[in-house]
């Protein structure tokens, strides 16, 4: 990861010039950028994007949304997850232009280029704010991670899957989605 500027508000980071080729974060002030998504870590957005999107509307369980889409953290701290979820009885963090407060569920497509920012950097402010499950998805290793916060609001690593497992989630229970189907082209 590349830190361009430093110490911005989130409105301040607001007017950067941005032409999607790259997408930008801000942490504590400083902004981040990473590279374009590849074609593996698209395919997984998109595939779990759909699976997700149809339980939660199905059920009427809340919201999901993908990225480029600020979560706001803070006045400093602004990230894009590539997935999210907001439980139904916490809609009102989402606002016209970005969620603001923490979501119930974020998900991490790993590419070779962001592991590290991802499972470091922004698991940090993911943890410090609350987010109660995050995934780690890994396109070339297919395999899947769930971390949950902990009663000591620590994340702890409640499934590492690989093969066909089934992806276990405590946010949404019940979730009938493989990591085949996850992977699928």
């Amino acid at each position: 990861m590349t830190s361009v500027v430093s110490k911005l508000t989130y409105d301040e980071f607001q007017t950067l010039p941005r032409d999607g080729s790259k997408r930008f974060e801000l942490i504590e002030g400083e902004v981040f950028m990473t590279p374009s998504p590849n074609t593996k870590h698209q395919t997984a957005a998109s595939n779990l994007h759909l699976a997700l999107g149809q339980f939660v509307r199905e059920r009427s369980l809340g919201r999901v949304f993908f990225a480029p889409y600020d979560v706001m953290f803070s006045k400093w701290t602004a990230l894009e997850p590539d997935l999210l979820f907001i439980r139904k009885e916490r809609l009102s963090i989402i606002t016209d232009a970005n969620v603001a407060g923490a979501p119930d569920l974020v998900i991490e497509i790993l590419s070779p280029t962001n592991k590290e920012y991802d499972r470091e950097t922004k698991h940090r402010v993911y943890e410090e704010t609350g987010v109660a499950e995050v995934w780690y998805v890994d396109p070339e290793k297919r395999s899947v991670e769930v971390l949950n916060l902990g009663p000591d609001r620590r994340y702890e690593v409640t499934a590492k899957l690989s093969g066909n497992a089934a992806i276990v989630s405590k946010v949404l229970p019940g979730l009938p989605l493989t990591l085949d189907e996850a992977f699928a082209t």
